[in-house]
């Protein structure tokens, strides 16, 4: 396997993981664990595949669910083994004290892999926590939708920030509905920076179209937010949001990734009890990964869709 192949399968290892923990899934953590596989964090340490296999169980008795998202890694590779360290933010959605809320995590995981054949597996991980931070959650998702889950708060620049998190959330989730919901009739896009287009006005149900398509084109897609800073203006605001938004295309094994990293300035004015975008702007400050099935993702939603 060349380098690339290697990083790619260990970036998929790290994946496996995450999702493995988000899902309970013990089949995905036994893919990516060796037999004598040690994990270790702040008060634990866990020796063996088939007992980090049932933390697993532990994991999700005290949690109401999980995220775990993957970003920087870099790793030394040595024939068949490897060794490095794994960005990762990992949110814990608990009730305590009445209150559901958002445990986060900024976490370093540091490795020791081993390479299984074209894959490569953990016989270690360190788990560092460099800070945590806790914040009330009013809603979160279940089977019928998103649900009340605690005392909502009424502060404008929260409203407005949940505004722009759903802009992610419906884009991932192809909840068409709720982005049309959340835009005002009439809404200025400036993606200049990305795909070369000048910024133009254009009426949200339009919108709603075109980014359907696009986005059929896509077999996944997480678009990540951070870092709200809001000002209000009496029924006007700014949010300056950074993003990071993942793009993938099945065709191939591993998959096509194409990443954009870069802020959104958003405008917004008050309608009502709600607040809607009247601007969108993407600044790009780097891409990383295969850009040719970006180009041609249009066309390809528009086939799925005609064909579904």
């Amino acid at each position: 396997m060349s380098r690339d192949q290697d990083e790619a399968a260990i970036r998929r290892a790290a994946t496996m993981y995450a999702i493995g923990a988000d899902r309970n899934d013990k089949s995905l953590w036994a893919q990516v664990l060796t037999a004598d596989c040690i994990i270790e964090g702040p008060g634990f340490r866990t020796e063996g595949r088939e007992a980090n296999l049932a933390n697993l169980d532990y994991l999700h008795a005290s949690y109401l669910r999980t995220q775990h998202r993957i970003h920087n890694q870099l790793y030394v590779i040595d024939g068949d083994h490897a060794s490095g360290e794994t960005y990762c933010t990992a949110d814990h959605l608990r009730v305590s004290n009445g209150r559901t809320e958002i445990v986060s995590w900024a976490v370093r995981y540091q490795d020791e892999l081993v390479r299984d054949g074209q894959n490569w597996c953990f016989r270690s991980r360190r788990l560092i926590v460099d800070w945590e931070e806790v914040r009330p959650v009013a809603r979160a998702w279940d089977e019928t939708g998103l649900a009340e889950v605690g005392t909502v708060v009424e502060d404008d620049r929260v409203s407005i920030a949940q505004t722009v998190y759903k802009y992610a959330s419906a884009i991932d989730t192809r909840d068409w509905d709720l982005h049309r919901s959340i835009f005002a009739d009439e809404v200025e896009m400036d993606f200049e920076s990305w795909n070369e287009v000048p910024c133009h006005r254009i009426r949200a149900d339009e919108l709603k179209e075109n980014v359907r398509i696009f986005f059929a084109g896509l077999d996944a897609t997480q678009h990540s937010m951070s870092n709200p800073i809001v000002k209000v203006d009496g029924d006007r605001a700014r949010c300056v949001v950074y993003m990071q938004a993942e793009h993938f295309l099945n065709d191939r094994q591993p998959s096509r990734r194409y990443v954009i990293g870069g802020y959104y300035t958003d405008d917004l004015v008050r309608v009502g009890a709600d607040w809607k975008l009247t601007s969108v702007k993407l600044t790009v400050l780097w891409t990383e990964g295969d850009l040719s099935f970006m180009a041609d993702a249009a066309e390809r939603g528009l086939s799925r869709l005609k064909a579904a």
